[in-house]
């Protein structure tokens, strides 16, 4: 079976608006559904007509995996017949089997299975269990933008659903049939697929509907551009947010992140919106209590659980950026890069002798006699100029210009070769200028975000919402 990779649909605030066609069908049982609660404060202007955009603008890349297809089409034990009701959001029940296909979802997105050979070791079962009380958060948060998107006549078709998933095939090199079977390994069904690529192509629509478009001022402009321009004086920091009302809420989500899940899957499934990394703080505009942290944090690390006095917090660092810089992640490294192997052919005392030629090049310091030893034995080796190298080059480039020598190593996936990294340097571009144009647009997004999670958090405070906790205990058995 071939290997292929995945694009994970997932929620934006700042995505395009996807208008969808007038002739909809509404679904057969809205009609039962209470959903008063969205003209209790206004009534969503039309945007019916505001004009189709590309599907695949609506798409956001939050994580890729590699696997193999299972040859079983369904992990999921056999058992999971019963359906409950956990909760009911203005008419609109969620049952056990909604929870359990996100948590299978969530686990995908992580490169990880809830089942194998239909079983659930104790491992995975407590952290399926941590997962039960956001995604019923989650999962009340879709309801309700499905309620809204009825409201304002505009649903996702099965037409539009169907081209999604050619689109995620299509971008994955795989037929939408090899998608499906990948999904079945997961225990993950088409169904409950297409209904997750529903919930995010109907966000952007809801999204424009409920928020203001915002037109910056010339005065706002004006004193953004000059908080960069001071911002670019200081240390930056580029980072991601996870707040929690409880400190348990907070313990449980930091230890599924141990364990090995995406901080990014987790933020989406939590926050409803699409993590952005792409906003620089500096130190005053992080909460006072991570300061200390933060500015010992090497990138890409999550802080320990912080209390804060607005409750818990879980921060990722992203990137840094020294005053006047870009971020680290734009540092340019400039290196020698060679490959040796010794000679399969070879006898074993030849090989040794390889080895030891080898060694001797590791603990050369002068650039010109290492090129002359490459020579000597047949290594070929080239400069390079690389932006933002995997985690494995950076590691092993940051090695060698602290230790101001070459880097030796066997390459991961042959004993017999030899990775060789020498006169190694890096050095981080300027800070650019920023135009008034991406200015104006840093501040729409802005508004818009902000306004949009305050009437979702108002569309919320209106439902009708009931949750039955003692079953909500036993989604995960």
């Amino acid at each position: 079976m071939k290997l292929f990779r995945y694009t994970a649909l997932i929620v934006s605030t700042t995505i395009l608006s996807y208008a969808l066609a007038n002739d909809q069908k509404i679904r057969k049982n809205w009609s039962t559904q209470d959903e008063s609660f969205v003209y209790y404060q206004k009534k969503p202007k039309n945007i019916i007509n505001a004009g189709k955009k590309s599907l695949i603008e609506h798409m956001s890349t939050t994580k890729k995996i590699n696997s193999k297809t299972s040859q079983s089409n369904d992990t999921s034990p056999r058992d999971v017949k019963t359906v409950i009701n956990i909760a009911n959001i203005n008419g609109v029940n969620i049952t056990n089997i909604d929870i359990l296909n996100s948590i299978k979802l969530v686990f995908f997105l992580s490169g990880k299975k809830l089942y194998e050979n239909g079983k659930m070791d104790e491992t995975t079962k407590n952290a399926a269990k941590l997962l039960v009380k956001p995604i019923l958060e989650s999962l009340i948060k879709q309801r309700i933008l499905k309620q809204c998107s009825r409201v304002i006549q505009s649903e996702a078709s099965e037409s539009d659903i169907k081209n999604a998933l050619q689109s995620i095939a299509n971008s994955n090199n795989a037929t939408v049939d090899e998608i499906v079977e990948q999904l079945k390994s997961y225990g993950i069904t088409k169904d409950s697929f297409k209904e997750h690529i529903e919930s995010q192509l109907v966000y952007p629509v809801v999204a424009q509907s409920l928020t203001q478009e915002y037109e910056p001022t010339q005065s706002e402009i004006k004193d953004t551009k000059k908080h960069i321009a001071d911002q670019n004086l200081k240390t930056r920091y580029q980072v991601s947010i996870l707040n929690f009302k409880t400190k348990n809420d907070a313990l449980d989500i930091k230890q599924l992140i141990d364990n090995g899940f995406s901080f990014e899957v987790i933020f989406e499934i939590l926050q409803n919106e699409k993590l952005n990394s792409e906003n620089w703080s500096d130190i005053k505009e992080i909460p006072e209590e991570a300061r200390p942290v933060i500015s010992n944090m090497n990138i890409g690390t999550i802080t320990n659980v912080i209390e804060t006095k607005n409750g818990y917090i879980l921060i990722k660092l992203h990137d840094k950026a020294n005053p006047r810089e870009t971020g680290q992640k734009q540092k340019i490294y400039k290196f020698f890069h060679a490959m040796a192997q010794t000679d399969p052919l070879a006898t074993n005392e030849e090989q040794e002798q390889f080895k030891s030629k080898i060694n001797d090049i590791a603990e050369t310091q002068d650039v010109e006699s290492i090129k002359n030893k490459c020579n000597e034995i047949g290594i070929k080796f080239e400069q390079q100029e690389i932006q933002n190298p995997a985690p494995f080059y950076r590691q092993l480039i940051d090695e060698s210009i602290s230790q101001k020598k070459p880097v030796v190593i066997s390459a991961p996936d042959n004993s017999s070769a030899f990775i060789i990294i020498f006169d190694a340097s890096s050095f981080t571009p300027c800070s650019k200028a920023i135009t008034d144009e991406e200015v104006k647009a840093k501040i729409k997004n802005e508004k818009q975000s902000k306004e949009l999670q305050k009437q979702m958090n108002y569309l919320r405070s209106m439902s009708q919402i009931t949750i039955n906790e003692d079953a909500l205990k036993d989604v995960i058995l």
